[in-house]
């Protein structure tokens, strides 16, 4: 649907890395499957990288701001909201994690999955310097943005080349099989004497 509608492809991708650092959806909805599913469009050359990946930046550091606003705007009375009160060990596993790491917790959280979508929260909740967060965040979603797509890249290429790959081979079996069998005996040659070759030198070491 996203390669089918290059006008939305942009705002679909900022969505779903917000959904994937937005408090509690972060948890629910698989985001980062989904991202990794728009990296593979890219690899198979239906979209473009370099904007796709400022879309996922942006999409990130939106998550977090409201994650953060969250936060700031509802303090500790926040664990007694649904559906945080769901979820009663996501904020003091949150407060540990920051506690522990300080501001760049921000940064660290954004690569730890299970913190990705409460390190905000909880830095709203701790009332960290507004400028501090923004700062830090931004640099965060620049960074783990191609961290999140580059994978499904590499998928998608790795699914193009297979699948070229194999349409060649097709080619070259409906040939042999009417009556034109030299390019199947060239490849079947080809890969007998790099067997041969490898066999050889296997023997040798």
């Amino acid at each position: 649907w996203v390669s089918q509608h290059p006008a939305w492809e942009g705002v679909i991708t900022m969505l779903i890395a917000a959904c994937e650092s937005l408090v509690i959806v972060g948890i629910i909805v698989p985001g980062i499957a989904m991202l990794y599913g728009v990296g593979a469009l890219v690899g198979l050359g239906l979209l473009d990288l370099w904007p796709i990946v400022g879309w996922t930046a942006a999409g990130a550091a939106l998550g977090d701001g409201v994650s953060y606003w969250v936060g700031w705007r509802y303090k500790e009375r926040l664990r007694t909201l649904w559906p945080m009160n769901k979820y009663p060990d996501l904020i003091p596993h949150g407060e540990a994690f920051f506690n522990r790491h300080g501001g760049k917790s921000i940064l660290f959280g954004r690569f730890a999955g299970p913190m990705r979508a409460i390190v905000p929260t909880v830095a709203g909740i701790l009332h960290m310097p507004p400028a501090r967060f923004y700062a830090i965040d931004f640099a965060s979603s620049i960074v783990w943005a191609p961290a999140a797509i580059l994978p499904g890249v590499a998928i998608g290429a790795s699914i193009g080349l297979a699948a070229e790959v194999a349409s060649r081979m097709v080619v070259l079996i409906i040939l042999s099989v009417v009556g034109k069998p030299e390019p199947m005996t060239l490849v079947l040659r080809a890969l007998s004497t790099t067997a041969a070759f490898r066999g050889g030198r296997l023997r040798g070491a």
